[in-house]
């Protein structure tokens, strides 16, 4: 089978691999934290009965501030789904609805998975034991239901992609994760070292920025102007933890 006008590694096809495949798609439909039942998946939920709405200003007027705390992509990724198979089988929270939310982490964490082997190609084995075997990447998407895999995927084929010399696709990809999660912005420094330290000419390396930025601003524009909007996802104390310089340790531990 070709992806991208490339064969996928023989990889896909390994015991190990389809084994933990098989474990993920019934963790994915047996178990969920209350983040994923209790505010994720509500929240999308609605944005899938009400497109033409914003949920973000309704559940701020609602209180319920920590609902969801992502951008327009995160958004769009998880409602996906839901636009597909809502109408079928209905909103109603359940294992179904569960699983269902989970199909866009699954498709990130298959997306990560191959573009690692790309990167890694010869060593798609190793890839296969240290990334897709992890227990601690099992746990935070089919047990728990933390939504990071989404970002991350975008960010890693962004870097893939920005060795690969295709640079305006990997800003327009960082842009993309960038507006499904904002903790990717401790990223762009990374961007603009290696740009540097391979000679691309200054003005060229401010117009990726200035277009990267440009199309973040267009993702976000729907819904930015709202209170909900950044109250939910710039005002959340999830976000604003990515400025935190220090960690604080109970009096037990002096």
């Amino acid at each position: 089978m070709d992806v991208f006008g490339r064969k996928l590694p023989d990889i896909f096809s390994d015991r190990v691999f389809l084994l933990v495949l098989a474990l993920k798609l019934i963790f994915a439909f047996l178990f969920a934290s209350h983040f994923l039942t209790g505010l994720f998946i509500p929240f999308v939920s609605y944005f899938a009965q009400n497109p033409l709405s914003n949920p973000y200003q309704h559940f701020f007027e609602l209180g319920q501030l920590k609902s969801f705390p992502y951008p327009t992509v995160m958004l769009l990724a998880m409602a996906v789904p839901f636009f597909i198979f809502g109408p079928v089988f209905g909103f109603a929270a359940g294992n179904l609805t569960i699983f269902i939310a989970r199909l866009p982490l699954l498709a990130a964490d298959l997306a990560i998975f191959y573009v690692l082997c790309r990167i890694f190609e010869g060593r798609e084995k190793q890839v296969n034991l240290l990334y897709w075997c992890s227990p601690v990447i099992f746990y935070i998407n089919y047990v728990h239901g933390q939504l990071d895999a989404i970002p991350i995927a975008l960010l890693v084929a962004s870097i893939y992609l920005l060795f690969a010399k295709k640079t305006w696709q990997s800003f327009a990809l960082l842009a993309l994760g960038l507006a499904s999660k904002s903790h990717l912005f401790v990223a762009l420094p990374i961007y603009l070292i290696y740009l540097w330290k391979n000679r691309v000419p200054y003005q060229q390396i401010a117009f990726y920025f200035l277009v990267m930025f440009a199309i973040y601003f267009i993702l976000l524009s729907p819904y930015a102007a709202s209170e909900g909007f950044m109250r939910l996802v710039f005002g959340a104390s999830e976000q604003l933890r990515i400025f935190s310089l220090g960690v604080q340790f109970g009096p037990s531990l002096l």
